[in-house]
């Protein structure tokens, strides 16, 4: 149940600003068209409890017939129990996030679900299967803590408040523009509490923003029973770099995250609203509430079932860094290395050729901790190469200070972890300088106008160095005006070790690929072809002709065949002209590489999804190095349908 607020009149400068926000705002929406297929737009609840027998709602579009429940995994299982219509609620013009919304979900499958209980927890990606074929992905994250469900009545102010207890986590939806959500708990003792609203993918995807909203009535000069705010959270934590032209339901879902320090015992209230005031069924959320006690501030990111994370701040910088990075090219010790042409310094000195430095990957990596005072080059500390240096921004304008040796045309990568506060709070930034002061190496990110816009700040930078000699390593916060004991950085400095990095898999199913939103599946007409892309970021010198990718696929439908194919897909630009400064030491090369999977006529047709092993590997110097995991793709033979688009 829901209940609209009542917003009073506006100054008329306040609603124009309104009405621009949510036009730039529509600009960056999730482009939601016509289906190309059977769709999934939300499930509920989101979270389900190891070793239990719930009930599960899908919707989505074109979901006639639905006849099965596939899940990536082990562990949990399902069955659809029917197949229903529901009432679409009006979209309302004055708060609609975007028009794509009035296209809401008419259908609806119910299913029943069995989570063993040694299922592993974290998300379990699901999938519906209809006769035009399989679903693109949600996530349903399973949990060992006990699960509520939001009351069905209104509940959108203290005196209804819905009653709970913890530790719990909560399932819940902002249904509509404008409702509010209002839980009431009973807290014992002092101490601090763990809170946190997970939207779910679907919900990210159409800008659903949370905000957690701790209330207590207090005593004041005018009132005895005030309802005044304790705490309140509305950023999501986390540091995925949000690509516009990517389907958004394949994002991360950032939850928002609240440490509450709990000083009187007694009752509080917690409020979860939407915080630009939309509202849809898919704004699905799940509410945790626990101890605080081992909860991180921020998830942070590690190579999961494949997926390789080279550019985010909350990646893992440990021992075996070196080992993880050659793992994605090839180490060879017993071929001799290239000699690079003469280097010429910047005095007119030609200092000779110059070995290049290749890592092993069993080398140790040094750890060099600050020690205040060092903001000054002469208290700075040295770091050996390849080594980290780690350290605290403990207060506004702390500037840290390392130093460390390079040889004339050395070539290094600097690669950042925020292993406790990351973004947005903490946003640290390097630069480097030469002995004589003077700026060689930023994680700033620029653009190449005059202005010098400043464009993003990376995690990781890459650089030659042409002359050998002492340089200084600085670390500090973007702004100047922070500084905590949790603004803690680690900063490794290692030799480039040319690899293959981040990969993406998409398909597209509309010949024009008008860059309409991915469904991550191929559903293939018998007697037909569909494609499958694969964006490849080729890091640190990779991206040269002795260096290819080599793309195999496992698990192929019976009747179905790959083919290579020529890279005619280009990804749609973004409509702001800003181009990188020195792109090459801030962004890899990306290669594009296409496979046509084919469909004989006399194809058997299938009845579920055959899950499909997408692989590469690099070949270097015509050696192939070992296979990466890229993910695993659903493809399904079908029979022609003719209303299929």
């Amino acid at each position: 149940m829901s209940i609209r607020c009542h917003i009073p009149r506006l100054p008329r400068c306040w609603v124009l600003a309104t009405v621009l926000t949510a036009v730039s705002g529509s600009l960056w929406a999730y482009d939601d068209p016509e289906p190309t297929g059977p769709e999934i737009i939300s499930v509920y609840p989101l979270a389900v409890q190891r070793g239990t027998n719930v009930t599960l709602a899908v919707r989505g579009r074109v979901l006639e017939g639905a006849y099965a429940v596939v899940f990536e995994g082990q562990g949990i299982t399902a069955r659809v129990d029917r197949v229903e219509e529901v009432e679409a609620p009006l979209p309302d013009p004055e708060t609609i996030a975007d028009q794509s919304q009035a296209k809401d979900a008419r259908l609806r499958v119910v299913a029943q679900v069995d989570v063993d209980a040694q299922a592993g927890v974290g998300d379990h990606w699901l999938r519906l299967v209809t006769p035009r074929g399989v679903t693109n992905r949600m996530e349903l994250r399973v949990v060992t803590e006990p699960i509520m469900r939001e009351v069905e009545t209104a509940h959108e102010i203290v005196e209804r408040a819905q009653a709970i207890d913890y530790p719990t986590v909560l399932s819940g939806s902002i249904g509509v523009a404008g409702e509010v959500d209002m839980y009431a708990i009973d807290v014992e003792r002092p101490g601090r509490l763990f809170l946190e609203a997970r939207p779910s993918r679907g919900a990210l995807a159409k800008k659903f923003r949370p905000s957690i909203e701790v209330l207590e009535y207090r005593e004041t000069f005018f009132n005895p029973q005030r309802l005044t705010r304790v705490v309140f959270a509305d950023r999501a934590l986390g540091s995925e770099k949000i690509i516009m032209d990517r389907d958004p339901r394949e994002r991360e879902s950032l939850p928002v995250r609240l440490f509450w320090d709990v000083t009187e015992a007694g009752r509080y209230f917690v409020r979860i609203m939407c915080l630009d005031g939309w509202g849809a069924p898919e704004y699905v959320y799940q509410l945790r509430i626990c101890e605080a006690a081992g909860q991180l501030p921020v998830e942070h990111s590690r190579p999961v079932g494949g997926r390789w994370r080279e550019r985010v701040f909350t990646r893992k910088l440990g021992a075996d860094r070196l080992r993880e990075v050659w793992s994605r090219g090839l180490w060879q010790e017993e071929v001799p290395h290239d000699i690079e042409p003469a280097v010429v310094a910047t005095d007119g000195a030609q200092t000779g050729q110059v070995e290049t430095v290749v890592i092993s990957p069993e080398a140790d990596i040094s750890v060099t901790a600050e020690q205040e005072p060092n903001g000054e080059p002469a208290q700075a500390r040295a770091v050996q190469i390849p080594g980290i240096a780690e350290g605290v921004i403990q207060k506004a304008r702390d500037v840290d200070v390392f130093k460390f040796q390079v040889a004339s045309g050395q070539k290094l990568a600097f690669e950042v972890e925020t292993p406790d506060a990351t973004r947005p709070e903490f946003n640290p930034v390097l630069k480097v300088f030469d002995a004589a002061g003077a700026e060689q190496l930023t994680s700033l990110q620029r653009s190449t106008s005059e202005r010098l816009q400043l464009l993003a700040i990376g995690a990781k930078v890459i650089s030659t160095f042409e002359k050998s000699g002492e340089y200084y390593l600085h670390v500090k916060d973007v702004t100047l005006r922070k500084g905590r004991p949790d603004f803690v950085y680690r900063v490794l400095i290692r030799p480039q070790i040319p690899h293959i990095g981040n990969i993406l898999l998409e398909t597209r199913t509309r010949g024009s690929e008008d860059g309409r939103t991915d469904p991550a599946r191929l559903n293939i007409v018998a007697g037909g072809a569909a494609k499958l892309t694969l964006m490849v970021d080729h890091e640190e010198g990779f991206y040269i002709p002795s260096n290819q990718v080599a793309v195999s696929l496992e698990g192929l439908p019976a009747g179905v065949e790959s083919l290579p194919a020529s890279s005619r897909y280009k990804r749609p630009a973004l409509a702001s002209p800003l181009q990188f400064a020195d792109s090459g030491k801030h962004q890899p090369t990306t290669e594009r590489i296409s496979v046509v999977l084919y469909a004989r006529k006399d194809a058997p047709l299938t009845e579920l999804p055959a899950f499909v092993d997408v692989r590469c590997r690099a070949v270097v110097g015509g050696v192939p190095a070992p296979e990466l995991a890229i993910g695993r793709l659903p493809v399904m033979v079908l029979k022609p349908h003719p209303e299929q688009p």
